[in-house]
């Protein structure tokens, strides 16, 4: 089968496109024929093998699994002896190691079946930006009605998910963005923009219920600054002395920060499908690439500055 191989940590300029033996199956696993695939900003972080630190759950000197991509999204070919939920033939999508290929192996438990109504390119956005979304606003911030939420990085694949998640959970948006997406965040239903090169989110006189941190970068001090008092500031990115800090203040019984770390399962996978059967969450899609294109495509995530998802058609 033809996949995108990396034998060694760097930029999309070392990767290749090559045969390899489909991988095995595990008794709870399911092969996939891939039909579509997006772009995450995990992928640049394993590509690069970094921040170093990553290095001792992906391989120390070089990659343990040399085929990249998550989000993957196809037909069932074959089951494992203890799958139940999925048969051949089942269209599916879900996460995965290994994405980035023709033929892909994914857990049963880390997929859903695919609605006939929406499209395997459009599914495959949802899996690791889709989910991040999901669990930090509900699960992490409980956002719920009249809530006040700022996203700071809303134009990218997570942050464009979170706009119309908050919205559909009944809250009242911020986002934060360049003001060259500012009109998209709107569409998507924010109700206030900030332009980060403009304006601060962290020395303004507002106060928010939720801050979903989707950049990492402003000082977690000024972040509980703007929340309310019982408000909560969620996120899973950073410089590592930041997440260092953040994972230790969100141990503290009483501490208003959560480090999210998002695993795609069925049921939240199948919320994000009826999220977009109902019409209340629609994959902002910013580039098509054909699977020969997908250097191209990790340049383009590791430049930044995104306006939605990059979607790989296989």
């Amino acid at each position: 089968m033809k996949a995108l191989m990396h034998h060694r940590y760097g930029g999309p300029e070392l990767l290749t496109i090559g045969e390899r033996e489909p991988p095995a199956l595990r008794p709870r696993e399911v092969l996939v024929r891939v039909r579509a695939s997006s772009v995450n900003a995990a992928d640049w972080l394993m590509m690069t093998g970094s921040p170093w630190p990553l290095r001792f759950m992906i391989g120390l000197t070089r990659p343990t699994r040399q085929c990249l991509g998550l989000d993957v999204a196809g037909e069932v070919v074959r089951t494992g002896s203890a799958v139940t939920s999925l048969a051949p033939g089942d269209a599916v999508f879900g996460e995965c190691r290994g994405a980035f290929a023709e033929l892909a192996v994914a857990h049963e438990e880390q997929l859903a079946k695919k609605p006939g109504s929406v499209s395997f390119e459009d599914v495959s956005t949802l899996p690791v930006a889709g989910t991040t979304a999901l669990q930090g606003l509900r699960d992490k911030a409980n956002v719920g009605p009249g809530h006040r939420v700022l996203i700071n990085g809303a134009s990218g694949g997570v942050g464009s998910f979170a706009i119309q998640i908050g919205h559909a959970l009944g809250a009242e948006v911020t986002a934060v963005c360049s003001q060259r997406n500012a009109a998209a965040a709107q569409r998507l239903g924010a109700a206030h923009v900030i332009d980060y090169r403009e304006r601060d989110f962290s020395e303004t006189d507002e106060r928010y219920d939720t801050i979903f941190d989707l950049i990492g970068k402003t000082p977690l001090q000024r972040c509980l600054r703007v929340l309310t008092a019982n408000g909560r500031y969620v996120s899973s990115v950073g410089r590592l002395g930041w997440v260092f800090k953040a994972g230790l203040m969100s141990l503290c019984p009483r501490s208003r920060v959560r480090v999210l770390s998002a695993n795609a399962n069925t049921r939240d996978l199948e919320t994000l499908a009826s999220l977009i059967e109902q019409e209340k969450i629609t994959p902002l899609i910013e580039h098509r690439y054909t699977f020969d294109r997908l250097p191209e495509a990790l340049r383009r995530q590791g430049q930044g500055h995104a306006g939605g998802k990059s979607v790989v058609v296989v």
